[in-house]
């Protein structure tokens, strides 16, 4: 495996653990661009979701979800590997990478995003992603154990792909909440407003930008850490927003068919009209807070 290295905690900042936030890779002054190592950047942002003060806090926040759920009887997203094993790879132990559990029962967006699509979103293409990136670190530990560079730069894609679909929507999970929705508050909004001209400007154009992915990717709104300001940008495919270009992913709107075809067909624009009501402010102010110090 390759060296790891700090980054922002992507998992759910504000809630009892963080990791030094990562700033962009420099290219020309007060440009951020993609880094050379685009493999090894996402190789350390996944070492790093799958250390011991990760795993704790998902295990406390599942703790208080369950609680939740006791009570409202709804079905909640629950973990398919929470099995921790040794690390697999050169540079010693690590935790096997683990589906979260959802901080929310799958029913708890509605009516902007139905029970049904939560629950194959996340019980099924997120395992999915967990599940073949864990497969693709194995089959990559051992090309290294056997010196297999040909086995090594194949496998690449593949750990690029699951490992960024692992990442997006970690993220994306705790991006979204049933008390979301309205306007940030305090220094993010007041960012925002210096960066953008105004909230209404910035959300026009993230959901013009999320509208014009072609075919599969996500939209995102990001900081440089360089220019010391926010930008909007869109990934393909999975590509991490971090591992690509260099900002610090602060909002992920997933854009996939699967995040909202069974609701809302393929008219992408009425399901990104909708998502804007259960954004967590709270949580992307979190991230932007943690991402500045």
């Amino acid at each position: 495996m390759l060296a790891p290295g700090p980054l922002t905690d992507q998992l759910s900042p504000g809630r009892g653990h963080s990791f030094p936030p990562a700033g962009p890779s420099r290219g020309r002054k007060g440009e951020a661009r993609a880094p050379a190592e685009g493999l090894e950047s996402l190789q350390e942002e996944l070492r790093l979701m799958a250390r011991p003060a990760a795993a704790e806090a998902l295990r406390t926040r599942r703790g208080r979800g369950e609680k939740r759920a006791a009570g409202s009887g709804e079905p909640r997203g629950r973990s398919t590997s929470r099995k921790l094993v040794p690390g697999l790879g050169a540079l010693g132990s690590r935790l096997k990478h683990s589906l979260p559990d959802l901080p929310y029962d799958y029913g708890a967006l509605e009516p902007h995003i139905n029970a049904q699509i939560m629950q194959l979103h996340h019980s099924k293409h997120h395992a999915a992603y967990v599940n073949n990136l864990n497969i693709a670190e194995e089959k990559y530990r051992e090309a290294l154990e056997k010196g297999d560079v040909t086995a090594q730069v194949a496998l690449q894609p593949a750990i690029k792909f699951n490992g960024g679909g692992h990442i997006n929507h970690s993220i994306f999970w705790t991006n979204l909440s049933p008390n979301g929705g309205g306007e940030p508050k305090g220094e993010l909004l007041e960012a925002i407003k210096h960066d953008f001209g105004s909230f209404k400007n910035f959300k026009e154009k993230l959901t013009a930008v999320s509208v014009g992915v072609q075919g599969s990717g996500w939209g995102w709104l990001g900081f440089n850490k360089e220019q010391g300001r926010l930008q909007i940008a869109a990934c393909s495919n999975q590509d991490p927003l971090q591992g690509t270009t260099g900002l610090i992913p602060l909002l992920g709107i997933d854009v996939w068919e699967h995040a909202y075809y069974l609701q809302y067909k393929n008219v992408r624009p009425d399901y990104l009209k909708a998502i804007w009501n259960v954004i967590s402010w709270e949580n992307v102010t979190a991230r932007y807070v943690a991402c500045k110090k």
